[in-house]
């Protein structure tokens, strides 16, 4: 197996050790892993479903290189793990960060707003992490039907993200109105 091939395998095991962690941590103290979709629930889970293909896409081409039919570079191969490191280390530390407040979608439960640690470098760095690794996946497996995959994940979670943000304004109010003029949404 080639280097960065190791890496991103390496990359997404910690990735997916983090995620079972956490859904263990919230399952162990009861809490909800699912909240309110904040768009239509068509498109918020079609969009997740899609996040999770392009990184399955990015995963499978690292596991078995032949795999597709588009040549890549190995020039290209190495930008698609720069960004997956990148978005790896702004995706996981957000991930530990939320904590019991990490849902798929908006909590029913109340919770604090996060704003210390990777929260003062951005809003929203799980998804910034994750669109990190998204583009990642279409330089390191650039197939049609993944970039379709990112661009979509892109625009609905960019309406996730308004949604969100929304309900962060009526829960949080003047703090998070204060948070926002000091941190940008996503850079």
């Amino acid at each position: 197996m080639q280097t960065h091939a190791q890496i991103v395998w390496i990359t997404f095991s910690i990735i997916g050790l983090v995620m079972i962690f956490e859904i263990i941590r919230s399952l162990k103290y009861g809490y909800s892993l699912t909240g309110k979709p904040t768009i239509p629930p068509l498109f918020f889970y079609t969009a997740k479903l899609f996040f999770f293909l392009n990184w399955m896409l990015f995963l499978i081409k690292a596991i078995i290189p032949d795999f597709g039919y588009i040549p890549v570079p190995v020039s290209l191969s190495w930008a698609g793990v720069i960004l997956l490191v990148i978005g790896s280390i702004l995706f996981i530390p957000a991930v530990l960060q939320l904590g019991s407040s990490l849902r798929y979608g908006i909590p029913k439960e109340e919770t604090k707003l996060k704003t210390t640690g990777i929260f003062r470098i951005s809003r929203n760095p799980l998804y910034l992490g994750m669109f990190s690794i998204c583009v990642g996946s279409c330089l390191y497996f650039p197939d049609l039907a993944n970039v379709a995959f990112c661009i979509y994940t892109f625009v609905i979670h960019l309406k996730i993200i308004k949604g969100e943000e929304e309900f962060l304004a009526n829960r949080f109010g003047d703090e998070w109105k204060n948070y926002t003029t000091k941190v940008r949404r996503l850079i």
